[in-house]
């Protein structure tokens, strides 16, 4: 029985101090290892090469399919281009 007891709290400790780990060690660590081999970051403007253009189609239900053959898409502008 005491043995089982042993195992027990040997599970449990191990969990602690693992949890404890994650959550303070690993961050305190890390803060550690960038004050000892700090390098400094170069911060600039950074644009994308590509613009991209996202196509969404969202299907519609109703119960009344006569409304839905009314509907009309809206009037192209002079300026508007279409999405290839």
């Amino acid at each position: 029985m005491a043995e089982m007891r042993l195992f027990a709290e040997i599970i449990f400790w191990t969990a602690v101090v693992a949890i404890a780990y994650t959550y303070a060690g690993y961050p305190l660590l890390l803060m550690l290892l960038s004050k000892l081999r700090g390098k400094p970051v170069q911060r600039r403007e950074v644009t994308p090469p590509v613009t991209v253009i996202v196509r969404l189609s969202v299907p519609i239900t109703s119960s009344s399919p006569s409304m839905l053959l009314s509907w009309k898409p809206p009037a192209k502008t002079p300026d508007s281009k279409p999405i290839q």
